[in-house]
């Protein structure tokens, strides 16, 4: 059994395979001390960890850090592969990239509790955040409709009020996605904050 490595790459979130990676973070250094501290939590050795200079496979030297007690020895043959990438994974389970779980765009509909009138609703894919508005209607003008177009009839458009769709930057962002994920996997948070999740579809503006 080959014994599991770490490498830090730039990705793609769209990427194929990117639901193999694991984690997100704003530079290789921010992503290298979140490893020191997993190695240091799960006794993970620095050379398998590409932490330590000397990474070559036919080395099998101990790392620095069996010689402190800090490492099972998986590098020079001490610990079995299979013990190892164990405590590798128990360590990776948490930052495990979350792929997008809706099979297009959605818009979340983010509603005040103590003013049910002020209402919201962001349209994101992807991960992306692509536009706040103020009417369900503005969404033919981001190329959208709701799936569920029963709801779209029902909402009658209030001449008083001022559209103002806000177009967000739909590149991909960090900030972004952490907000995200930490809703849209999370059914009792959604329902917590009051918001709510109806899916898109594309639709044909004609001229």
């Amino acid at each position: 059994m080959a014994i599991k490595r770490i490498a830090i790459e730039a990705v793609e979130l769209n990427a194929e395979g990117v639901d193999e990676r694991f984690g997100l973070f704003r530079s290789p250094r921010q992503a290298s001390k979140q490893i020191e501290k997993l190695a240091d939590h799960y006794f993970l050795c620095h050379k398998l960890l590409g932490l330590e200079s000397d990474t070559r496979v036919e080395n099998k030297k101990p790392c620095f850090r069996a010689q402190l007690k800090k490492c099972f020895g998986a590098c020079h043959g001490a610990e079995e592969a299979a013990a190892y990438n164990q405590r590798v994974n128990s360590a990776l389970n948490n930052y495990q990239l979350k792929m997008w779980p809706y099979p297009g765009a959605i818009m979340i509909e983010e509603r005040d509790m103590q003013e049910p009138d002020n209402v919201a609703f962001h349209v994101v894919y992807n991960w992306r955040y692509i536009a706040k508005l103020t009417l369900i209607e503005d969404l033919y003008d981001q190329g959208y409709q709701l799936a569920d177009t029963h709801l779209q009839k029902s909402q009658a458009r209030n001449d008083s009020q001022q559209s103002s769709p806000s177009t967000g930057d739909d590149r991909f962002d960090l900030d972004i996605y952490f907000i995200l994920v930490r809703f849209l996997v999370d059914a009792e948070k959604m329902k917590m904050h009051n918001l709510k999740v109806w899916p898109l579809v594309h639709c044909a503006i004609d001229i």
